[in-house]
């Protein structure tokens, strides 16, 4: 028996790769955009899905998309609007069926995809969506690669592999691996998505228990942590933000503030103040969170070094 399997042959499926539809502009839309056209004609609900972008995408976690898809699939035109053309009699088509769609898909011909027939339609093959909960997605705009489930929807250029074992989620994030990744790209410039499928996994970490569920809670401890400042920012929005209202980037790393920092923070990004009869709550409330985060964060050093430990003592070094 092998020191190490393929990544490909532990999750038997191979890696697949996302999608990046060009122009961005008309085939990723935001959910008032999405929500115009499908209130004038409900029937184009179906077409729009749930789109997961990078900037979504962190380390062991997927914050939720407010995007959507635009997944009008080959022969939709020829078959919803009867018309099989290109050009004038496709747009005047959709114009008198679809209206609010017609005006979304105005764009220059310069700007248009080229198509052999309707550039507003997605080839079929390429439009994969995942499966809920069972992926594994990548970032390529970063020196480290990052991993995070995912939940259901179409994902960006990022690749993705179906998988639902958190153990592999703590083992594609731990330290050595990344290393190994940063390594076998230097080794080879032509290094892509589908090289993921060769990644060694120790063959211990697929049969050993401990060494499974040491992987697993590393990527459970990470998501806790995560889940525990998203949460926290959520509960500032609801309690101070105004209707519509964006975090900073400051408030965004609440955890890290004291409360006049805080209270700084809040008054700055929402232009409301933390009234001062409810100071004792809040205050409270940011000292339990804070010794929450604490305790995580120290579980997390504990596991990520016996992880790093078990990892780097078996993996090899790419050769290029």
């Amino acid at each position: 028996m092998d020191k190490f399997a393929r990544l490909s042959d532990i999750i038997q499926s191979p890696t697949q790769e996302g999608l990046a539809p060009t122009p961005r502009a008309v085939f990723v839309l935001d959910k008032s955009t999405r929500d115009r056209i499908v209130l004038l004609d409900p029937t184009l609900g179906p077409c729009f899905r749930r789109y997961i972008g990078n900037e979504d995408i962190q380390r062991y976690a997927c914050s939720q998309s407010s995007k959507f898809l635009l997944t009008l699939p080959s022969g939709w035109t020829a078959s919803t609007c009867n018309v099989r053309l290109g050009g004038v009699d496709a747009w005047q088509a959709i114009a008198d069926t679809y209206p609010a769609l017609a005006r979304h898909l105005v764009l220059h011909v310069a700007d248009r995809p080229k198509s052999p027939t309707h550039w507003w339609e997605l080839d079929a093959g390429a439009v994969v969506p995942p499966r809920e909960r069972t992926v594994v997605t990548m970032e390529w705009n970063r020196n480290v690669l990052w991993f995070a489930r995912m939940p259901l929807g179409y994902v960006s250029a990022s690749a993705w592999i179906d998988s639902d074992a958190d153990w592999l989620l703590g083992y594609l994030n731990s330290i050595p691996l990344q290393r190994h990744i940063q390594a076998a790209r230097a080794a080879n410039l032509r290094w892509t998505y589908a090289d993921l499928d060769t990644l060694p996994v120790p063959e211990i970490l697929a049969i050993d228990a401990d060494m499974r569920d040491l992987s697993a809670q590393n990527y459970r401890l990470h998501s806790q942590r995560l889940r525990l400042v998203d949460d926290g920012l959520l509960s500032l929005v609801r309690a101070f933000a105004p209707l519509g209202a964006v975090p900073s980037a400051a408030l965004q790393r609440w955890i890290e503030l004291d409360f006049a920092g805080l209270c700084k923070a809040i008054s700055k990004a929402f232009k409301n103040d933390i009234p001062e009869r409810v100071y004792p709550e809040w205050q409270q409330w940011l000292e339990l969170n804070r010794q929450a985060y604490s305790d995580v964060s120290q579980q997390i050093s504990f596991v990520d070094g016996a992880l790093t430990k078990e990892v780097a003592t078996q993996l090899p070094l790419p050769q290029g």
